[in-house]
């Protein structure tokens, strides 16, 4: 089995036989850079060449086992730090600067609290167990009452990401069902 050339260690799955990397994988020594700086310089996509690209996978069935083997192949890669370490932060191709803490919906006191559930919960997900040391990441930090101006460590709760996601849908719909305080029936809330 043929490996990346980048140094991820994944397998390189192409159906090219002369294929050196995984898809969106690059030499990381400068001379393989300058290759593929001279080998795109000026180049521009076509339209047609856009439209065939949107156009490969579109309609594609993609089975169960398929979906395992690629949530298989990115969970090992970002358990890389080498990678981890090249793909976040400032690194990352979406990255913004500063757009974390200018667009951030939390008050400082948030960011002093957060750690601190963190390590209170051990840095476990209270929910499904997994530690930070597994996941590759910081866990998130929930508000059970949802209130974000709440940070009293008993309304802090430490949860991995996709049980982050599954517990704001609980409440989302909690919170529908719900009748006021007042008697009045609930709101349609979906934000």
């Amino acid at each position: 089995m043929k490996l990346c050339e980048c140094g991820c260690g994944l397998p390189v799955t192409s159906s090219d036989p002369n294929a050196r990397f995984v898809n969106y994988h690059y030499s990381k020594t400068e001379e393989g850079r300058q290759q593929i700086s001279v080998l795109f310089k000026g180049k521009k996509k076509t339209k047609e060449h856009s439209q065939n690209i949107g156009n490969a996978n579109k309609g594609k069935k993609r089975t169960e086992e398929w979906k395992q083997e690629q949530s298989q192949r990115i969970t090992l890669l970002w358990q890389n730090p080498e990678f981890r370490k090249s793909h976040t932060g400032d690194k990352n191709y979406g990255w913004i600067a500063d757009r974390s803490l200018v667009d951030s919906p939390y008050p400082d006191e948030f960011y002093v609290q957060a750690p601190l559930a963190r390590q209170r919960d051990n840095y476990t997900c209270q929910r499904c167990g997994i530690t930070e040391d597994e996941l590759g990441r910081a866990l998130d930090v929930h508000h059970i009452d949802d209130d974000k101006e709440n940070n009293e460590q008993s309304n802090l709760l430490s949860l991995c990401h996709s049980c982050h996601s599954i517990r704001e849908v609980e409440d989302r719909k909690r919170r529908m069902i719900t009748p006021l305080s007042n008697g009045e029936p609930p709101r349609r809330d979906y934000g």
